[in-house]
């Protein structure tokens, strides 16, 4: 294990924390969607990575950084991006028309220059746009045989406030009420869930746009300190890349 300062890890240098790992996949496994909260450098990106990097049969997981965005279009437009982009999708064996439409029309709106076989990307571009439509009906047509797509949406609430910033309380409110609609669409709820982070609380964020009720479905998962047991284990595995010797 590297001591890896300023970014997310993967691999052999996460430090597994298996009661909270189990926590996550168990609310997974029961249908929730998630807000993960820790503050920032705690960790939620890497935990994101483990969960890609070992999923549990049939979970498939796409990852969404949308820290810089400002805006409800391109928040869904990233999104779209994103599922595109994913092996889950590339892999699918049931195809339908309508998907066809649905994902070359997207593909063409978000610039995304990748190779899917089922893909034609000659729509018209003089057609209207709306990628939180589009969005829903893509993942409406997407077929996992069973299987549950899990988007991870990290710093999600640095879009709100983002959003919050540039277009004002109203804009902020109606990407909240958008968001809550995508989640609560009955077509999706056996098959796609959503874990969300940020390093802004959500709480107090949304408090301030007296939407409370719009982020009530989801369950919250806090991110404890170390116990004493797990900071000694981390810190000897720290130390022995290192070769220094320290006693107990």
């Amino acid at each position: 294990m590297r001591n890896i300062i300023g970014q997310a890890v993967s691999g052999k240098d996460f430090f597994e924390r298996p009661q909270l790992i189990n926590q996550i996949r168990r609310a997974i496994r029961n249908g929730s969607s998630i807000y993960l909260s820790a503050p920032r450098r705690v960790g939620k990106t890497s935990i994101m990575n483990f969960l890609q990097d070992n999923p549990e049969p049939d979970h498939h997981y796409v990852y969404v950084i949308t820290q810089s965005i400002d805006s409800v279009d391109n928040f869904y437009k990233e999104l779209a991006k994103q599922v595109i982009d994913s092996p889950a999708f590339r892999t699918m064996s049931k195809i339908t028309d309508t998907l066809k439409k649905v994902a070359s029309g997207l593909l063409n709106r978000v610039n995304l220059k990748v190779s899917i076989p089922f893909l034609d990307v000659s729509l018209d571009k003089g057609e209207a746009i709306n990628f939180q439509t589009d969005l829903e009906k893509l993942l409406e047509e997407i077929d996992l045989n069973g299987g549950k797509l899990i988007i991870m949406v990290d710093e999600f609430t640095e879009t709100i406030d983002n959003i919050l910033l540039k277009h004002g309380k109203q804009e902020a409110r109606r990407f909240l009420q958008t968001f809550r609609e995508l989640m609560h669409n009955r077509k999706l709820t056996d098959k796609v869930q959503f874990l969300l982070t940020g390093s802004i609380g959500l709480q107090p964020l949304v408090r301030k746009l007296e939407a409370s009720d719009l982020v009530n479905q989801l369950k919250y998962i806090d991110i404890p300190p170390l116990t004493e047991d797990e900071a000694c284990t981390l810190f000897r595995q720290l130390i022995d890349v290192e070769e220094i010797q320290i006693d107990d």
